[in-house]
C-alpha cells in the first residue's frame, strides 16, 4: 500500500516535490475552486480530492478567511444600522438583511456552478476529463481509496464510525442558542465555559482518532503483507529509497 509522504508540522510548502507541472495546474485550479467557496460541503470536497497531507494548510486557509468575514460583517452591520436607518422608510437593521441577501445569493448561485464535486460525481462545467484523471491518479498513488457515490445505505451507516462523532463535536453553529444567552452579556458565564470544554474535548478526540486510524492502517497493511508479500516488499524497498 502506499503511503503519504511525511512533512514537518514547520514545512509550509505547498506542493509535494513529487507533483508534476500537470498535477500542480490542476491543485491550483483546485485551490481556486474549493478553497474560497466550500463551507458544509467543505470537509467532503477536501477530502475528495487532496491528500492527507494536503487538507490541513487549504482549511486552515479557508477558516482564517471565514474569521475575517465575520469581522467585516460586523462593520458592515454597524455601518446599515447607523447610516441606513431610515432611509425609504426601512430601519437599519432591515437594510442589514436586504445587503446581507444581495451578497449571500449571488454567491450561493456561483457556488452551484463552481463547486468541482467529487471524483464520482465531477462538475463537468469546471472540470475537465484530464483533470478528473490526474485527481484521482495522484489519490491512488498516496493510498487514497475511493468509496463511489453517496447513497442511502451510507448516510444510515455513518453514526458508527468515530469520524462522525469527531467531526459533530466540532460542529458549532447551535452553541450561541443554547449558551450565550443575551441576559446573560457580557461574561457568558456558561457560553465561554462550554466553548473551552468543546475544545478540550475535540483535541482529545483527535488524538483519540488518529490513534484508531493508526492501529486499524497498521492491522489493513498486516493484513496485504501476507496477501501479497511481493507487493509489500516492493513498498518497503520504495520508502527505504525515499530516505
Amino acid at each position: 500500500m502506499a503511503s503519504e509522504t511525511k512533512r514537518r508540522w514547520n514545512d509550509f510548502s505547498w506542493y509535494a516535490p513529487e507533483d508534476t507541472k500537470e498535477e500542480r495546474r490542476f491543485i491550483r485550479k483546485l485551490d481556486l475552486l474549493i478553497v474560497p467557496y466550500a463551507f458544509v460541503s467543505g470537509r467532503i470536497l477536501r477530502g475528495s480530492w487532496y491528500r492527507g497531507d494536503e487538507i490541513g494548510r487549504r482549511g486552515g486557509i479557508f477558516y482564517v478567511g471565514l474569521s475575517l468575514g465575520t469581522l467585516t460583517a460586523g462593520l458592515i452591520q454597524a455601518g446599515a444600522s447607523a447610516r441606513l436607518d431610515g432611509v425609504s422608510g426601512l430601519a437599519g437593521w432591515r437594510w442589514m438583511y436586504i445587503i446581507c441577501a444581495l451578497i449571500t445569493i449571488p454567491i450561493g448561485m456561483l457556488g452551484y456552478f463552481v463547486i468541482p464535486g467529487t471524483p464520482d460525481q465531477p462538475n463537468r462545467l469546471v472540470l475537465t476529463e484530464d483533470d478528473v484523471v490526474i485527481g484521482e491518479k495522484r489519490l491512488k498513488r498516496a493510498g487514497h481509496q475511493s468509496h463511489g457515490k453517496l447513497r442511502l445505505r451510507n448516510l444510515k451507516s455513518a453514526p458508527s464510525r468515530p469520524q462522525f462523532w469527531a467531526i459533530s463535536q466540532s460542529t458549532t453553529a447551535w452553541t450561541p442558542l443554547l449558551v450565550f444567552r443575551t441576559v446573560e452579556a457580557p461574561r457568558f458565564p456558561k457560553g465561554y465555559a462550554f466553548c473551552l470544554a468543546c475544545a478540550v474535548v475535540l483535541i482529545v478526540l483527535v488524538h483519540v482518532l488518529n490513534t484508531y486510524l493508526k492501529r486499524k492502517e497498521a492491522k489493513s497493511n498486516q493484513i496485504d503483507a501476507i496477501e501479497n508479500p511481493e507487493a509489500a516488499s516492493l513498498d518497503a524497498r520504495t520508502v527505504d529509497n525515499k530516505r
